[in-house]
């Protein structure tokens, strides 16, 4: 059990690594709109996310030091750098959040550290706190500069934990030992210490809960970060057919606007399809419902892009016999985990050495989730050539 729950959160943190290194603006603009105005998107890096030490006293007992990676982690430069930090905070909160910004205006420094941690599975309100706290002590050593921390917590969508009282009655108590100021849809979250009843550390940072936001809020956004994550926010089981039709439609929008490129959409649609499968039923609904209210979404969907998951079940409903459907979802299951390998790969080198793409499509669909998390750790395309001849089938 404990194995497959590591395995699960490597493939949590992998694919939302991969859907904020992919569209990180899009996300700032979606959360913290006043900010992305104010960042110059022409300058603007992603920064090593190993830290050493970031996590002290974590295994080993007092005094130990690991090695932790963090999610994301991002430069940008604000073009008004000693007010922009501060001007998408509410006058309520902004009081309370000033060690980043007076750090920043110290310095005169007109750069903003961003750091993004994913939280996926349920962990105690104080241990949580106290990893981003670390976190954010290890990155101002290593950078000496202003720091926003923002934890966004996927955890599953409230309609899902519907039907299990004791899981809902868990998420609420998290969410109520970690709730503190909210403006919108951030709120904020800290770490204090008291001694002798005086308050000597005051750490805050951004919260982000998906499954308290309103999907129908974000539906009609063209936005490929909050589309990708409609399926973690509020709603009923009965509506995830509209989810997909709502999803569909920006895949759409977003490839005749030409914003992104096809690729990327496609990884958009494996990540969506891999945290709402559809049934048969609700494909077809899907289908039916872009075909007669959105023919031309539906038609531009065909010209760049089939899900692999739809793959699959198109094979299965041709052939109208189970095993045909069997056969074919597995062939679209894999299709889709060698697309994002690949994917992985390039944006982890900037390229896809000639030999690699082969060597990648002939992996078995286990050796496919191993190399996605041996990705993570991988810092040279040798370690990645060695591991591909170790793997040869």
């Amino acid at each position: 059990m404990a194995e497959k729950n590591r395995r699960e959160r490597i493939q949590h943190d992998r694919l939302f690594k991969l859907l904020l290194e992919s569209f990180f603006p899009s996300f700032l603009q979606a959360f913290f709109p006043v900010l992305h105005e104010q960042a110059d998107w022409g300058d603007w890096r992603f920064l090593q996310q190993e830290l050493a030490g970031a996590v002290e006293g974590s295994t080993g007992g007092p005094g130990h030091e690991t090695t932790r990676v963090v999610d994301v982690l991002v430069e940008a430069r604000l073009r008004d750098g000693e007010n922009a930090a501060a001007a998408f905070l509410t006058p309520a909160t902004a009081a309370t959040v000033t060690a980043p910004v007076t750090a920043a205006r110290t310095h005169g420094h007109r750069r903003l550290l961003i750091h993004v941690e994913v939280q996926c599975h349920r962990q105690p309100a104080e241990e949580f706190s106290e990893r981003m706290w670390q976190y954010y002590v290890a990155i101002r050593r290593r950078h000496g500069r202003g720091i926003l921390p923002i934890a966004v917590f996927a955890y599953p969508s409230r309609s899902e934990t519907a039907g299990q009282p004791h899981q809902a009655k868990q998420e609420a108590q998290a969410e109520s030992e970690l709730k503190t100021e909210r403006s919108g849809e951030v709120g904020w979250c800290g770490l204090e210490d008291l001694v002798l009843g005086k308050s000597i550390l005051c750490f805050q940072y951004a919260t982000i809960w998906l499954n308290r936001l309103d999907w129908q809020r974000y539906a009609d956004l063209v936005n490929p970060v909050t589309v990708a994550l409609l399926p973690f926010m509020r709603h009923r089981p009965d509506e995830a057919w509209q989810l997909a039709v709502a999803f569909r439609r920006t895949l759409a929008e977003l490839y005749r606007r030409r914003q992104v490129e096809p690729e990327k959409l496609r990884f958009l649609a494996h990540f969506f399809s891999a945290y709402l499968p559809l049934t048969p039923e609700q494909e077809h609904r899907v289908q039916a419902a872009l075909n007669k209210r959105y023919p031309e979404e539906a038609k531009a969907l065909e010209e760049f892009i089939t899900p692999w998951h739809e793959e699959g079940l198109a094979v299965g409903l041709a052939r109208g016999r189970r095993e045909g459907l069997v056969e074919g979802l597995g062939r679209g299951v894999q299709k889709g985990r060698q697309t994002l390998v690949l994917h992985l790969i390039r944006k982890r080198f900037g390229r896809i050495p000639p030999g690699v793409r082969q060597a990648v499509q002939a992996l078995s669909a286990r050796s496919l989730l191993e190399l996605g998390a041996a990705l993570l750790d991988m810092s040279s395309l040798e370690e990645l050539n060695s591991w591909l001849k170790a793997h040869e089938n």
